[in-house]
This record gives C-alpha cells, structure tokens and sequence, in this order.
C-alpha cells in the first residue's frame, strides 16, 4: 500500500491557465472596489490566483475580459494599482541583478 502525503491544493493562474500549488502563485481579491494581493490567503471573497513571474501580469494587463475573473466590472484605476504594486518589486530584482 504506498503511503500518502499531504494534500496540496491546486490553482490556475488566471492570466495563462498553468495549474500549479496555491503556494506558487499570487492570489487576489476584491476589497473596497480595489483589488488587492491576499498574502495570507485568509480574505472573504473571490479570489483569483496569478503567477508571479512579469509575462502572466502584462498578459493579464493587455486582457480586456479581465473583469470577469471577479464577475464584476471594476474600473481601470482598481487594477492599475495591482499592477504597480507587481512591477514594483520585479524591477527591483532586475536592478539588482544588474549591479
């Protein structure tokens, strides 16, 4: 009988379709009409996962259905602000890299 691990959950990412362990991706959700990054994955609502590597969020950037991961229109300032909040961090990375 083999033995059984631990059950690891599995999410998409909402920009590629990659299925992969929500320790791997980024989830979101809606707060106040903003959308926000849900570190400790303990927000009420629906949520949305999303690799955190740059080409899924300028995917998801450039998708004009993107409202619909949360079933409800939000306007573009909402997600300018996750956006901004991912590149943040990324470009710091490559700067470093750099020197």
């Amino acid at each position: 009988m083999a033995a059984r691990g631990r059950h690891r959950p599995i999410r998409t990412c909402v920009a590629c379709g990659r299925r992969a362990p929500r320790e791997e991706l980024r989830r979101m959700v809606v707060v106040g009409g903003k959308v926000v990054f849900d570190h400790r994955r303990r927000l009420p609502g629906r949520g949305a996962w999303l690799c955190p590597g740059r080409d899924c969020l300028e995917r998801l950037a450039r998708d004009k259905g993107r409202d619909r991961v949360f079933r409800r229109r939000l306007g573009e300032e909402a997600w300018r602000e996750v956006f901004t909040a991912l590149e943040g961090p990324e470009q710091a990375e490559s700067e470093a890299e750099k020197g």
